[in-house]
């Protein structure tokens, strides 16, 4: 078993609820995320404070398609979300979405860590190649979005690392 771990922390112009709320809103990736084919949420016990779903996913990225299933919670206070897998081609798969006001100034820290592990060798050696421009593709839709509902703001990359 081969445990990759990938984190990006950002600081953004726009305010911490805003970009919670964009990440939180599932249902919305496959308009702005470009591999994600398709999506269907169920198992859908969220409740006005906190969002829980099972999320299933139809991705394609270079000519590979592959379904998966997460579980999605999300808790207004603190600002995170996090993901779990449910099925798919993975033997693990979690992320880490934490956002916070940055104490003093406008706008928020983002904070990204996921960590993965396919059953396919293939789809391990690809992902190990690639994850660096996918996770960089993955935070530039999330922030176009973010531009695109609430107006453009500067954004800012600390650090983005394999750990």
């Amino acid at each position: 078993m081969t445990i990759n771990r990938y984190e990006v922390v950002l600081d953004s112009g726009h305010g911490a609820d805003a970009l919670h709320a964009l990440v939180s809103d599932v249902r919305a990736y496959p308009q702005f995320i470009p591999w994600i084919k398709a999506l269907r949420v169920d198992r859908d016990q969220s409740k006005p404070d906190a969002l829980d779903l099972v999320a299933h996913v139809l991705v394609g990225f270079r000519g590979l398609t592959e379904r998966f299933a997460t579980r999605v919670t999300s808790v207004a206070s603190p600002r995170r979300v996090e993901v779990a897998l449910v099925s798919g081609p993975f033997r693990h798969l979690s992320n880490t979405w934490e956002v916070s006001s940055k104490e003093g100034q406008d706008g928020s820290r983002v904070r990204f860590e996921i960590v993965y592990d396919f059953r396919n060798p293939v789809l391990q050696l690809l992902a190990q190649h690639n994850f660096d421009k996918a996770v960089e593709r993955l935070m530039g839709a999330f922030l176009a979005e973010a531009d695109r509902r609430h107006g453009a703001k500067p954004a800012k990359v600390i650090h983005a690392r394999r750990v």
